[in-house]
């Protein structure tokens, strides 16, 4: 669960934390920078999901950002969520979207959807690894089942909660 102040969307928690669950003396460092990885890929899952329950069901995901360098979790993300993940040669989206505004703006482009296309150049795909998604689809359950479990006895609330009376005491 890789929640550090707390969680967004879908689940609008402020007092969600982070938790490693089945860590032991075996796991590396490597292991848990994968686990935080998968976690982050998890809650991903979810708003996509969230999406196709409304009808809107993303044909890829396009990553952007420092995190979309890395060619091993850009795989992580493909196997977790089961779509097609691409990164643009631009991968600063902020700069990418300021770019495609001011060319349709500037009159280069007829509207946005035009400027993107033209703009948006893919770097590199990642397809599903059906092998790998069956894994991460039964670590998926556990990981909802876990967080659910945790939100309906309140333990995150009563965690922070006594977090901040030892704070002030």
């Amino acid at each position: 669960i890789p929640h550090l102040v707390g969680a967004g969307a879908p689940h609008w928690n402020p007092y969600a934390r982070g938790l490693i669950y089945g860590l032991s003396l075996g796991h590396k460092r490597r292991d848990i920078i994968r686990s935080i990885m998968e976690g982050v890929a998890f809650e991903v899952r979810k708003n996509v999901e969230i999406f196709r329950e409304l009808g809107i069901a993303p044909k890829e995901l396009k990553l952007t950002g420092g995190g979309s360098r890395s060619d091993f979790w850009n795989q992580i993300y493909s196997d977790v969520i089961g779509i097609t993940c691409v990164r643009n040669v631009i991968e600063e989206a902020t700069s990418l979207g300021a770019a495609i505004l001011a060319a349709t703006g500037a009159g280069l482009f007829p509207d946005v959807i035009k400027a993107a296309e033209n703009i948006c150049k893919v770097d590199k795909k990642w397809i599903p690894n059906i092998s790998h998604q069956k894994v991460y689809n039964e670590i998926y359950k556990m990981s909802n089942n876990l967080y659910s479990y945790l939100d309906e006895k309140y333990f995150f609330k009563t965690y922070i909660e006594t977090l901040q009376h030892k704070e002030t005491n």
